[in-house]
Protein backbone atom coordinates (compact mmCIF):
# COMPACT_ATOMS: atom_id res chain seq x y z
CA UNK A 1 0.00 0.00 0.00
CA UNK A 2 2.59 2.26 0.59
CA UNK A 3 4.33 1.63 -2.43
CA UNK A 4 1.72 3.18 -4.74
CA UNK A 5 0.09 6.35 -4.87
CA UNK A 6 -3.69 7.46 -4.09
CA UNK A 7 -5.88 5.69 -7.66
CA UNK A 8 -2.46 3.73 -9.12
CA UNK A 9 -3.05 0.50 -10.86
CA UNK A 10 -2.17 -2.69 -8.28
CA UNK A 11 0.04 -3.53 -12.01
CA UNK A 12 2.24 -0.44 -11.14
CA UNK A 13 3.36 -1.89 -7.71
CA UNK A 14 7.35 -1.74 -8.08
CA UNK A 15 9.44 -5.16 -7.38
CA UNK A 16 9.86 -5.87 -3.64
CA UNK A 17 12.53 -8.48 -2.44
CA UNK A 18 11.59 -9.85 0.70
CA UNK A 19 14.25 -11.63 2.43
CA UNK A 20 14.54 -13.93 5.32
CA UNK A 21 17.72 -14.96 7.32
CA UNK A 22 17.13 -18.40 8.77
CA UNK A 23 19.68 -19.98 11.04
CA UNK A 24 17.44 -23.34 10.56
CA UNK A 25 15.90 -24.95 7.32
CA UNK A 26 12.48 -23.98 7.36
CA UNK A 27 11.06 -26.36 4.51
CA UNK A 28 13.39 -29.28 5.50
CA UNK A 29 14.88 -29.57 2.30
CA UNK A 30 18.34 -28.78 2.72
CA UNK A 31 18.48 -25.98 -0.25
CA UNK A 32 20.50 -23.17 0.18
CA UNK A 33 17.82 -20.09 -0.89
CA UNK A 34 14.32 -20.78 -1.08
CA UNK A 35 12.51 -18.07 -3.75
CA UNK A 36 8.74 -18.31 -3.31
CA UNK A 37 6.95 -16.03 -6.13
CA UNK A 38 3.25 -15.71 -5.25
CA UNK A 39 0.55 -17.69 -6.93
CA UNK A 40 -3.46 -17.90 -7.10
CA UNK A 41 -4.88 -20.83 -4.62
CA UNK A 42 -7.72 -21.40 -6.74
CA UNK A 43 -6.31 -20.94 -10.03
CA UNK A 44 -2.46 -21.26 -10.46
CA UNK A 45 -2.81 -19.76 -14.25
CA UNK A 46 -3.73 -16.52 -12.64
CA UNK A 47 -0.80 -14.35 -13.38
CA UNK A 48 0.22 -12.25 -10.18
CA UNK A 49 1.42 -9.06 -11.63
CA UNK A 50 3.04 -7.61 -8.43
CA UNK A 51 6.37 -8.73 -9.07
CA UNK A 52 7.14 -9.50 -5.33
CA UNK A 53 9.46 -12.31 -4.52
CA UNK A 54 10.17 -13.79 -1.13
CA UNK A 55 14.10 -15.18 -0.72
CA UNK A 56 14.09 -17.55 2.48
CA UNK A 57 18.04 -18.48 2.88
CA UNK A 58 18.68 -21.01 5.05
CA UNK A 59 21.78 -20.26 6.00
CA UNK A 60 22.60 -24.36 7.82
CA UNK A 61 22.93 -24.93 3.99
CA UNK A 62 25.98 -22.53 3.33
CA UNK A 63 28.22 -25.37 2.01
CA UNK A 64 25.63 -26.24 -0.73
CA UNK A 65 25.63 -22.76 -2.15
CA UNK A 66 27.56 -22.51 -5.35
CA UNK A 67 28.18 -18.79 -5.34
CA UNK A 68 30.93 -18.58 -3.27
CA UNK A 69 29.99 -14.73 -2.22
CA UNK A 70 26.80 -15.66 -0.94
CA UNK A 71 28.22 -19.01 0.42
CA UNK A 72 30.75 -17.30 2.82
CA UNK A 73 28.14 -14.94 3.48
CA UNK A 74 25.51 -17.88 4.74
CA UNK A 75 28.16 -19.51 6.84
CA UNK A 76 29.21 -16.13 8.04
CA UNK A 77 25.24 -15.62 9.43
CA UNK A 78 25.52 -19.49 10.67
CA UNK A 79 28.49 -19.88 12.34
CA UNK A 80 29.56 -16.00 12.75
CA UNK A 81 32.97 -16.16 10.88
CA UNK A 82 34.05 -13.57 8.76
CA UNK A 83 36.09 -15.54 5.91
CA UNK A 84 35.87 -13.14 2.91
CA UNK A 85 35.80 -9.20 2.05
CA UNK A 86 32.43 -8.80 1.91
CA UNK A 87 31.72 -10.82 5.08
CA UNK A 88 34.94 -9.27 6.90
CA UNK A 89 33.09 -5.71 5.86
CA UNK A 90 29.76 -6.38 7.31
CA UNK A 91 31.44 -7.40 10.73
CA UNK A 92 32.85 -4.33 10.60
CA UNK A 93 29.79 -2.57 10.39
CA UNK A 94 28.08 -4.48 12.53
CA UNK A 95 31.07 -3.63 15.37
CA UNK A 96 30.37 -0.21 14.30
CA UNK A 97 26.97 -0.12 14.88
CA UNK A 98 27.24 -1.78 17.96
CA UNK A 99 30.02 0.97 19.14
CA UNK A 100 27.37 3.43 18.40
CA UNK A 101 24.41 1.97 19.78
CA UNK A 102 26.23 1.51 22.85
CA UNK A 103 27.34 5.36 23.16
CA UNK A 104 23.96 6.16 21.94
CA UNK A 105 22.40 4.20 25.13
CA UNK A 106 24.93 5.85 27.54
CA UNK A 107 23.71 9.43 26.04
CA UNK A 108 20.35 8.30 26.42
CA UNK A 109 20.45 7.23 29.98
CA UNK A 110 22.83 9.95 30.78
CA UNK A 111 19.99 12.30 29.63
CA UNK A 112 17.12 11.03 31.20
CA UNK A 113 19.27 10.95 34.74
CA UNK A 114 19.53 14.62 33.87
CA UNK A 115 15.63 14.96 33.41
CA UNK A 116 15.15 13.19 36.81
CA UNK A 117 17.96 15.60 38.32
CA UNK A 118 16.22 18.56 36.89
CA UNK A 119 12.80 17.62 37.57
CA UNK A 120 14.09 16.77 41.17
CA UNK A 121 15.73 20.09 41.77
CA UNK A 122 12.63 21.63 40.48
CA UNK A 123 10.58 20.05 42.91
CA UNK A 124 12.76 21.12 45.39
CA UNK A 125 13.08 24.92 44.78
CA UNK A 126 9.07 24.95 44.49
CA UNK A 127 8.94 22.98 47.71
CA UNK A 128 11.62 25.79 49.47
CA UNK A 129 9.73 28.58 47.77
CA UNK A 130 6.46 27.11 49.45
CA UNK A 131 8.28 26.85 52.86
CA UNK A 132 9.55 30.46 51.84
CA UNK A 133 6.23 31.73 51.66
CA UNK A 134 4.17 30.08 54.58
CA UNK A 135 7.16 31.42 56.67
CA UNK A 136 6.58 34.54 55.48
CA UNK A 137 2.56 34.56 56.31
CA UNK A 138 2.98 33.19 59.56
CA UNK A 139 5.48 36.28 60.20
CA UNK A 140 2.88 38.39 59.16
CA UNK A 141 0.33 37.00 60.32
CA UNK A 142 -1.76 36.21 57.45
CA UNK A 143 -4.17 33.80 57.84
CA UNK A 144 -4.64 30.47 59.84
CA UNK A 145 -2.53 27.59 59.10
CA UNK A 146 -5.07 25.41 57.19
CA UNK A 147 -5.52 28.70 54.81
CA UNK A 148 -1.17 29.08 54.79
CA UNK A 149 -1.12 25.16 54.36
CA UNK A 150 -3.90 25.98 51.71
CA UNK A 151 -2.34 28.73 49.64
CA UNK A 152 1.37 27.23 49.27
CA UNK A 153 0.22 23.63 49.01
CA UNK A 154 2.16 22.46 52.13
CA UNK A 155 0.24 20.15 54.55
CA UNK A 156 -1.24 21.09 57.47
CA UNK A 157 1.36 19.31 59.95
CA UNK A 158 4.66 21.11 57.71
CA UNK A 159 2.98 24.69 58.80
CA UNK A 160 1.94 23.60 62.07
CA UNK A 161 5.74 22.66 62.43
CA UNK A 162 6.74 25.66 60.88
CA UNK A 163 4.76 27.59 63.33
CA UNK A 164 6.00 25.45 66.67
CA UNK A 165 9.33 26.12 65.28
CA UNK A 166 9.27 29.69 66.24
CA UNK A 167 8.45 30.98 62.75
CA UNK A 168 5.14 32.57 63.20
CA UNK A 169 2.77 35.31 64.51
CA UNK A 170 4.50 37.97 66.30
CA UNK A 171 8.52 36.42 66.40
Amino acid sequence: MDCLLRGEEYTKLKRSIIIFLCRFDPYKKGIPCYTIRRKCEQDEAVEIEDDAVVHVFNCRAYAREKNPELRAFLKYVMKNKAESDLTRRIENMVAKKKILEGWSYTAMRQYLYELELKAEGKEEGENERALSTARNMLTMGLGTPGQIAQATGLTLAEVEKLAASGTGRGS
